[in-house]
């Protein structure tokens, strides 16, 4: 019979007790609507690529709406694979005047969007290790919501602070990074003292990495940390506390709206484009 830990004493106990039968605790779980999600994460890790190949399926469509531009090397070697403002702007960047214009959604949208070859390389290493920690942790739902809501809230941050057109997952890379400090601050223990001393190194060289290099949103990497961290205090403060069937059709719907929108943006976006590319700039609709 499967068994979890209890989220109380850690000890082990059957997926169908309601009460730890040593401590009393009880565990919470919508029974109800699991079965609408256990296909889906029957296994936690697979959840990882499934937004590794959300990124990877969105930067080959960009590249291939204007291939022409990705073979320029008039940005050096970081700008190598760079698709054209045009697909990042049909895709879902969020930033400039799409902000301006009330694309609200675009704050979802962008943290699927990279602008280079080295960018998306850099983004999904860090994404693999640090989701990798975060399903381990606190489940693959937990991970879903996390990537989305940070991503949300660095490029809000960054809208509100300077709104320059502005794509990547590195919002919900500092994101995860503000998850996890909490997650361990809280945990405690050797395990605790150990992950937060580690994410505290990374955050601080990604912060550190951001203001040497020219052309990174450290404002969205901030506000994507702030907002991991916020988020860190809803989580759960142990690890291996089940998900409920709700919070799983929670984040399967946000990622699948997610999707959609981005082909809603290029439905919207079409008739801009035309003055965008005469004009320089384009006009709400």
């Amino acid at each position: 019979m499967p068994a979890i830990s209890c989220h109380n004493c850690r000890k082990l106990i059957s997926t169908k007790d309601s009460h730890c039968p040593f401590c009393k605790t009880p565990q919470v779980i919508e029974r109800e609507s699991s079965s609408l999600t256990k296909e889906f994460f029957s296994e936690p890790s697979e959840v990882i690529t499934w937004i590794v190949g959300i990124n990877v399926l969105l930067y080959a469509a960009s590249i291939l709406l204007d291939p022409s531009e990705a073979m320029s090397m008039d940005r050096g070697l970081l700008g190598v694979g760079s698709p054209a403002n045009r697909s990042l702007l049909l895709l879902g960047m969020t930033g400039g005047a799409v902000w301006t214009c009330g694309h609200w959604w675009t704050l979802l949208t962008a943290s699927f969007l990279h602008g280079s070859i080295l960018h998306i390389y850099f983004n999904l290493s860090w994404l693999r290790q640090l989701g990798a920690l975060t399903v381990s942790f606190l489940g693959p739902a937990r991970f879903i919501f996390a990537y989305l809501a940070t991503g949300v809230g660095g490029f809000l941050a960054s809208n509100l602070w300077h709104n320059s057109p502005t794509v990547g997952a590195s919002c919900s890379i500092f994101g995860l990074m503000g998850v996890l400090i909490v997650f361990a601050q809280r945990r405690g223990g050797l395990l605790g003292q150990r992950l937060g001393k580690q994410l505290w190194i990374w955050t601080g060289i990604g912060l550190l990495f951001g203001l040497m290099i020219p052309m990174v949103n450290n404002a969205g990497h901030i506000g994507g940390l702030l907002t991991g961290m916020i988020l860190g205090l809803v989580f759960p403060k142990h690890e291996n506390k089940r998900e409920s069937g709700v919070l799983q059709l929670i984040a399967l719907a946000l990622l699948g709206s997610t999707i959609l929108f981005v082909g809603y943006n290029g439905l919207v976006m079409t008739k801009p484009l035309e003055q965008y590319e005469l004009l320089g700039q384009f006009f709400c609709q």
